[in-house]
């Protein structure tokens, strides 16, 4: 829920123990609009399973990053490194999704 707002917290207490209460509105559940995989042969970026339509979960792209990043280096890149780049449209409750592979070569 890329655009969830949450209300400033309200707190009740006895003196002793305090209740906290904040009002939570998740807002429309986002979709992958574009999923791109740069740097890695398209071998290897199959490994990456999301597709448009797709919900956008944290673990789900995590999952995805780290299996990326798995076979990079079950290939011969030791060092390799791979991040996320997520850039949501908030008028349409989606979000393109990039996967951006670097062997970290350089990496010592």
């Amino acid at each position: 829920y890329l655009a969830a707002h949450v209300e400033p917290a309200q707190v009740l207490s006895d003196g002793g123990a305090a209740d906290v209460t904040f009002d939570v509105r998740p807002g429309r559940q986002f979709v992958i609009s574009h999923v791109s995989v740069l740097g890695a042969s398209p071998l290897d970026a199959g490994v990456v399973t999301l597709s448009p339509g797709d919900p956008v979960l944290a673990s789900r792209l995590a999952e995805a990053r780290q299996a990326l990043t798995a076979r990079l280096v079950s290939r011969g890149s030791p060092h390799a490194v791979v991040t996320t780049h997520l850039t949501p449209d908030l008028a349409h409750a989606t979000a393109a999704l990039v996967f951006d592979a670097g062997t970290g070569d350089g990496l010592k």
